[in-house]
């Protein structure tokens, strides 16, 4: 659990998921799903309507914007250790609703 401005957050962390999967949940949710892997990568493969922000590049400012009409928000890369890591900076800054 991380501590920010006095208020308790904590990292959602989910088992690894192919694209199918997570397609069928992004459907179902309306979250913001954040892919903070490369723009290589991106462009390589990629969830249709998934909001490109490399971890290289993370605003947690302009995050918190994308997500203000969202419920929540779900952060994804290629084997989870970059959504981790902005994760943890998301929440940091004080955003809330964060799932890797």
């Amino acid at each position: 659990m991380l501590t920010s401005h006095s208020q308790k957050y904590k990292v959602i962390m989910t088992q690894p998921i192919t694209i199918a999967p997570l397609q069928a949940q992004q459907q179902q949710s309306s979250a913001l799903f954040l892919d903070v892997r490369t723009p290589a990568e991106y462009q390589e493969l990629h969830i249709q309507g998934a909001v490109l922000h490399p971890l290289s590049d993370l605003n947690p400012q302009k995050v918190r914007e994308l997500a203000a009409n969202k419920n929540g928000c779900i952060v994804i890369c290629r084997s989870g250790g970059r959504a981790r890591q902005a994760g943890e900076k998301l929440l940091a800054s004080g955003l809330a609703n964060i799932s890797v």
